[in-house]
């Protein structure tokens, strides 16, 4: 989704809320497991990384600001961007 981010940041839209958004939804929480790994639960796990959530809860934020300004053809970074920090807050759930 980053890589999507970059190309429709730089490539393909007229606007770039909704690819500032989708790659702000996505490189924090991959950032972070590429940083720390993807094991299992550790007893003594770290609480959880909130500035990460914000981050990716702010990409969200960017991308339905697109769609209201910009109208509904921005629509795909807005899904693009919950699936991100669902699968994110998921992670978080249940693998830490």
């Amino acid at each position: 989704m980053v890589i999507a981010g970059l190309i429709d940041l730089f490539l393909a839209s007229r606007q770039h809320l909704t690819g500032l958004g989708m790659i702000l939804a996505a490189a924090p929480p991959l950032a972070y497991l590429v940083a720390n790994g993807t094991g299992p639960r550790h007893p003594e796990a770290p609480r959880h990384p909130v500035g990460i959530s914000v981050l990716s809860g702010l990409g969200c934020v960017l991308a339905m600001v697109a769609v209201y300004r910009f109208g509904d053809d921005f629509r795909y970074g807005v899904m693009a961007c919950l699936v991100a920090i669902s699968l994110w807050l998921v992670y978080v759930r249940f693998y830490r």
